[in-house]
């Protein structure tokens, strides 16, 4: 059985959020970089070009990131499609 780890900081409880709804998409555990922003966001692309082309790890394309205000109202839907889309790739 595959395992995977979610890692994640969170501030706001904005990140927290979304890492509950991914791994709710989840078939067993998995890892993977993404996170919530208020201004630019450009830390959740950061994780991601240093997985995929420092690590070359296998990433799921696009990068995971939602504004603080979306994941509100759209965070849950996208979160489970998102952690579906890492369990397709480990199982």
């Amino acid at each position: 059985m595959a395992k995977a780890i979610v890692i994640y900081e969170t501030t706001y409880g904005y990140t927290e959020t979304m890492a509950k709804a991914i791994v709710a998409g989840l078939k067993g555990k998995v890892g993977a970089a993404f996170g919530a922003y208020g201004f630019s966001g450009e830390s959740v692309e950061m994780i991601y070009d240093t997985m995929k082309h420092i690590f070359e790890m296998d990433v799921i394309e696009p990068a995971f990131k939602l504004k603080s205000t979306e994941v509100v109202t759209i965070g849950d839907k996208e979160g489970k499609e998102f952690g579906m889309k890492i369990a397709a790739k480990i199982t």
